[in-house]
């Protein structure tokens, strides 16, 4: 094998593990339920919203409290997928 063989091989390499980790950040997905239930928040890698399912407990809330449970359970959910994408950052970076 000569120099340029082990570069294409090594290129290769790099592309393959480009991709694999392309697809592993684009599948992460975070579900987070509020304490009570009300609402279901599922977010992607980057925290925008892919998901939301609300309950009919929402009907007995005020404006504001609804907010709030929405806010933070959507926080939450994105909280996760940020942690996922970091332990994803890590091992990639560590190979």
């Amino acid at each position: 094998m000569n120099d340029v063989d082990i570069a294409q091989e090594r290129l290769q390499d790099h592309t393959d593990r480009l991709v694999n980790f392309g697809a592993e950040l684009a599948a992460i997905r975070a579900e987070e339920t509020s304490q009570n239930g009300e609402v279901s928040v599922a977010v992607n890698g980057v925290g925008a919203i892919v998901e939301l399912r609300l309950s009919e407990a929402i009907s007995r809330m005020t404006v504001g409290e609804f907010e709030r449970v929405l806010v933070e359970t959507a926080g939450a959910a994105a909280r996760h997928a940020f942690a996922r994408q970091a332990e994803l950052i890590e091992s990639f970076n560590a190979r």
